[in-house]
């Protein structure tokens, strides 16, 4: 089997899992797939993301206690048809409180003198956001090949302005999420 073959067996088998043992990762597995992460292409050559790991456990629940009720206000204050179909959906924007460790993939945002020459595209052509989801698809691959399970979360993003003050970020935007951990089941 030919290298590029091998590649796309390992993309393939890579998948999001949410169930996790209770287990530390190490530090070293965490600086090892930060520097994946941040190799990953950036837009305009800017060397604008950052990924930040979070395994403080209080710190994990708290988010998640924060999503849950913010998701229920939003629920609560909406209509018959929109509880009925998201209700049973908010269980999987709230349950990474059992995740060991969260990444917070964030980058900085577009300057102002961006916003106001392009106005609303101002970030998609800066393309923070893209370079972020780059450097969280190298993660998860990385996490994958360490043997870790993983999961990008946007629902909990909910709370992102919580999660902003919490880790004291400024002029940045959290764009995703992702909860890391030693597997449950035994990957195959």
């Amino acid at each position: 089997m030919n290298d590029l073959q091998t590649f796309c067996n390992i993309l393939r088998s890579r998948r999001s899992l949410r169930d996790f043992a209770d287990k530390r990762v190490s530090e070293e597995i965490l600086l090892c797939l930060r520097q994946a992460a941040l190799s990953a292409p950036v837009a305009g050559g800017r060397q604008d993301v950052s990924c930040l790991f979070i395994n403080d456990k209080s710190v994990i629940a708290t988010w998640a206690a924060k999503a849950r009720l913010a998701w229920q206000e939003k629920l609560d204050n909406s209509s018959a048809f929109i509880k009925e179909e998201m209700g049973a959906y908010i269980r999987n924007f709230i349950w990474f409180s059992h995740a060991p460790v969260l990444a917070v993939m964030t980058v900085k945002q577009a300057p102002l003198f961006w916003t106001g020459l392009m106005q609303e595209k101002a970030a998609l052509i800066f393309g923070g956001e893209t370079s972020a989801a780059m450097a969280a698809q190298n993660l998860l691959l990385a996490a994958h090949m360490a043997g870790l399970a993983a999961c990008p979360l946007s629902g909990p993003l909910i709370i992102a302005d919580d999660i902003k003050r919490d880790l004291n970020l400024t002029r940045r935007t959290i764009v995703l999420l992702i909860a890391l951990g030693w597997p449950q089941e035994r990957l195959r």
